[in-house]
């Protein structure tokens, strides 16, 4: 959906793209709004014909043709979403990271490295505070917006 919002409401694009792409799990998909974003400072507007163009190759260019048909977003409801869906995403991120590294420390003790679990454990309250930087807490590939209109397999983290 965050995807989709910001290709209806490309005014937002320039503001938020940086934002919306850590949270976007997919490579396809962070190409498809580096590409959008680029249209609108190029050109003032994303042209889909244009958008498709440089889509050609990306696994995600069949939900790019689908979604660019219809319009689900006016820019005030795009920007309701993302100011609604970004917050969750983020925490999500961090949910998502603090269980990868409670997995991490629950290995590190049973090896016996207990340097490595309580330096482990640390980074899992910074992720759970929202301390660790967006690299940091990004697991891979986990999609966490069941309401994406992104496809499935290359969904919001």
């Amino acid at each position: 959906a965050v995807l989709g919002a910001l290709l209806d409401a490309p005014e937002l694009l320039a503001s938020r793209t940086a934002e919306v792409q850590d949270l976007l799990t997919s490579p396809d998909l962070r190409a498809i709004l580096r590409s959008a974003s680029r249209l609108v400072v190029e050109r003032g507007r994303v042209e889909a014909a244009a958008l498709l163009e440089m889509a050609e190759g990306n696994g995600a260019v069949g939900w790019l043709e689908r979604r660019l048909v219809v319009q689900r977003y006016t820019v005030s409801q795009a920007a309701e979403l993302l100011d609604e869906a970004l917050p969750r995403l983020r925490r999500n991120i961090r949910e998502q990271r603090a269980r990868a590294l409670r997995r991490d420390i629950l290995e590190a003790r049973r090896l016996g490295d207990h340097e490595r679990a309580d330096a482990l454990s640390r980074e899992q309250m910074a992720a759970l505070r929202g301390d660790a930087s967006e690299s940091d807490a990004t697991p891979p590939g986990e999609p966490s917006d069941e309401t994406s209109d992104e496809p499935s397999e290359a969904g919001l983290r």
